[in-house]
């Protein structure tokens, strides 16, 4: 079981603590319930998108065919979409989703001011 489920296994827990089996739950409460539990899926499959766009990344980083020059479209179509993009568009941030922006295995890559790829880095903090 994933932490997100545990997460809604514990809101149902409460639910059913705070209102009695003999009462219905009220239909605002099931709403909250069910928006927190889209909320979460929603959150794994972009957890498992970014996971899967670090990895094709870290191929591409390690692989003979990286190279300056190439553009911003050729690297989603290679890597997917970066996690972030910062300092106005020239740096793209791709990390695995255990990795915060503090602590963790991350890849950018820069860019220069004609949108092609002029450096890149992985860098793992503790």
């Amino acid at each position: 079981m994933n932490k997100h489920n545990n997460i809604i296994l514990l809101i149902v827990c409460l639910m059913v603590c705070i209102f009695p089996a003999k009462q219905s739950y009220p239909a605002g409460e099931l709403r909250k319930i069910k928006g927190i539990s889209d909320s979460m899926d929603a959150i794994e499959v972009q957890d498992k998108a970014d996971g899967l766009n670090y990895q094709k990344a870290l191929l591409f980083l390690n692989g003979r065919d990286i190279s300056r020059g190439i553009s911003e479209q050729e690297l989603v179509k290679i890597c997917g979409q970066p996690v972030s993009v910062a300092d106005d568009g020239t740096r793209w941030v791709y990390k695995p989703p255990a990795s915060t922006y503090f602590k963790g295995d991350k890849i950018y890559f820069h860019f220069d001011s004609q949108g092609k790829l002029s450096s890149w880095e992985r860098i793992s903090q503790k």
